[in-house]
């Protein structure tokens, strides 16, 4: 079969090609993506999150972490990488505080999240797309945090 390379990582072949080029908005960040992956591919909840305002994004990064050790979804001990399962949820801190993203298993252990930044005008940009942990790591995501559902 003819798979188009979506991003370095994604393939038309796997399911999370559906959701790789989604644009940035008020309604779409890295939490709603997730939660939306989690409802529709695996059928999963996972529990309502606002993101703050950037100088509050240590209070919120600890509320999130709160508000999903209180719901199904466990903490998975050990490697990330070496522990990950398609449909397993990461959480990590990059440049702009806490991120969260959805395993997808290609070749290996990635992630589907949404990766934007503020432009120099004030505005902010953004797609949805896959990366691997090398990517991860040159994207500059640190403390890295696998959950799965129970």
């Amino acid at each position: 079969m003819l798979s188009l390379n979506l991003t370095p990582h994604a393939s038309a072949a796997h399911w999370s090609a559906a959701y790789v080029g989604l644009l940035w908005a008020q309604r779409l960040t890295c939490w709603v993506l997730t939660q939306r992956v989690q409802r529709e591919r695996f059928g999963r909840a996972l529990p309502d999150f606002t993101p703050g305002e950037p100088e509050h994004q240590g209070e919120r990064a600890a509320e999130l972490q709160q508000a999903i050790a209180a719901s199904p979804w466990r903490p998975v001990a050990g490697d990330v990488q070496a522990q990950a399962r398609e449909g397993d949820v990461l959480m990590m801190r990059g440049e702009h505080g806490p991120h969260i993203g959805t395993i997808v298993m290609l070749r290996g252990p990635a992630v589907l999240h949404l990766v934007g930044g503020q432009r120099e005008d004030g505005g902010v940009w953004g797609s949805s797309r896959v990366d691997d942990f090398a990517a991860l790591a040159r994207l500059r995501y640190g403390h890295l945090r696998l959950w799965r559902a129970a």
